[in-house]
């Protein structure tokens, strides 16, 4: 049964044999008439979903960057895949940069056979120090070893 604010519009028209689906099932897409009846998502609901959206499409975007400068940092230090993520997650957080950014800087220092600005080398340094110094075992935040 349609509801209160639909009926109006279905009188005199030929219905349409068809199956309906919301887009978001959740407690936030339901009608406020018929709490069980989902309905399309709300405003609030359509913004996090395009927020979400435009996050993901920048991750797919700026990944093959980030492996990059993995890879640039697992070749000059002679370090893994894991311990790579580690230096840059370190360097990220502790310059307060994006992540993709310090990745970005890298890649683009490596291509163009430039050296990075001074304060990413005592970045890197300082992650590649407390790395080799806790065994892999770095707290990317602060450098803390985390091994017991």
């Amino acid at each position: 049964m349609r509801s209160p604010q639909f009926r109006s519009l279905d009188r005199g028209r030929r219905r349409r044999a068809g199956i309906t689906a919301p887009l978001v099932a959740d407690a936030k897409t339901t009608s406020a008439a018929d709490p069980g009846t989902p309905s399309l998502p709300t405003a609030g609901c359509a913004a996090r979903l395009q927020e979400e959206n435009e996050q993901l499409k920048q991750a797919l975007q700026s990944r093959p960057v980030i492996d990059l400068a993995r890879g640039v940092l697992m070749a000059s230090f002679g370090c893994s895949a894991e311990d790579a993520w580690k230096i840059l997650l370190f360097v990220s957080q502790n310059s307060n940069t994006k992540l993709r950014c310090v990745a970005t800087t890298v890649a683009k220092a490596t291509e163009q056979h430039a050296s990075l600005p001074p304060h990413l080398q005592r970045q890197i340094a300082a992650a590649v120090e407390a790395l080799r110094a806790d065994g892999g075992e770095t707290n990317a935040q602060d450098g803390i070893n985390l091994a017991p």
